[in-house]
């Protein structure tokens, strides 16, 4: 990096922020949500993937090779028997929600369809949940092109953390809850839930069988836009009947998570309740509740609560706020740190 380059940086560090531009595709990925976006009677958010070329997806074969990645996956995880117990758990869950449905194989349509390769992520450090299954869009079908390629990503809409930690604590009561399998409550067409297709058996001994996933899916590169862009709509929506709730949606969410909070404990409540009810009406469930007054935590279901001592708020009661340790009780933030080990030699 030039010297001019390394001194522009220097002074732009203390510069206020300035939103980009959008985009070309940004705008074009916008206006396909707008105008493709709708309710089903249920009240969930159906929404189509922003395709580049929608009359013209030029997509190759990509089967053969999800079948590949599969029996790899499927042969490394025989070798596991607890992890790959956990992975059948978490694949069967699709089906029994009514997140993903079976579908027969047609040679015709192989070009009309894509495959998502996918294997486990465990992360042991998580609360509740360590096993989750990853799908990978970014694989290259037989004529190279991967169903990433073809589709807008779509802009960033979420907002700056340490922005966003930093507003939170402006509150004197706060509260933190999670929107359980947030991607997986926004219904994707049917006519491009084609274009979301995996295989999956039980046993080795089973016939490979094909399904198709319902829902918004991690993985793909405009899931992120897609299910941060419709909570934007819920506030939308809810903004003449639920303003507490339409605030929180706009300006108090990291992705799935809820960081609000008020002035006062009835505020608090007050925007706890609209909060619920709206995202409800979308087939949204709040879980993992915590906060730093037990009163906000009044009425909640011990079962949605972060743990079942929430509600005295122990002294133990130390929950993971994206990546920080938040001590409710106390109030305050604090970060665990693995102690460095000793080596004979460092790289």
């Amino acid at each position: 990096m030039t010297p001019d380059k390394l001194l522009t940086q220097f002074w732009e560090v203390e510069e206020v922020p300035r939103k980009p531009l959008p985009s070309t595709s940004d705008i074009v990925c916008e206006q396909i949500y707008k105008n493709t976006t709708h309710r089903n009677s249920d009240g969930r958010y159906v929404v189509t993937l922003p395709f580049k070329t929608p009359e013209n997806i030029e997509l190759g074969n990509s089967r053969h090779i999800a079948l590949a990645q599969f029996l790899r996956n499927e042969k490394s995880l025989s070798r596991k028997p607890e992890i790959k117990a956990e992975y059948d758990k978490a694949i069967n869950e699709y089906l029994e929600l009514g997140h993903m449905t079976k579908v027969e194989y047609d040679p015709a349509d192989n070009t009309k369809t894509y495959y998502l390769p996918h294997h486990a992520v465990i992360k042991p450090d998580r609360i509740t949940t360590q096993l989750r299954v990853v799908f990978n869009a970014s694989c290259p079908t037989s004529n190279r092109n991967s169903l990433n390629d073809v589709l807008h990503t779509g802009p960033t809409l979420q907002a700056d953390l340490v922005i966003l930690v930093v507003k939170w604590r402006m509150f004197q009561i706060v509260f933190n809850a999670d929107i359980q399998k947030m991607y997986r409550q926004i219904l994707v067409e049917s006519r491009h839930t084609p274009f979301q297709r995996i295989l999956f058996r039980k046993s080795s001994n089973d016939p490979i069988e094909d399904f198709e996933l319902q829902t918004v899916t991690f993985g793909i590169n405009c899931a992120p836009f897609l299910a941060i862009r419709t909570l934007l709509k819920l506030a939308d929506d809810v903004q003449g009947t639920h303003p507490l709730a339409a605030e929180i949606l706009r300006n108090g969410m990291y992705v799935d998570d809820v960081l609000a909070g008020a002035h006062d404990v009835p505020t608090a409540i007050l925007a706890r309740d609209e909060l619920t009810s709206s995202l409800k009406s979308a087939g949204f469930a709040l879980r993992k509740w915590t906060s730093n007054d037990p009163k906000v935590l009044s009425g909640i279901p011990q079962e949605h609560l972060l743990d079942t001592n929430s509600l005295s708020l122990p002294e133990s009661n130390n929950t993971k706020t994206l990546g920080i340790r938040w001590n409710a009780k106390k109030d305050a933030f604090f970060f665990l740190i693995n102690p460095i080990q000793d080596k004979t030699a460092y790289t």
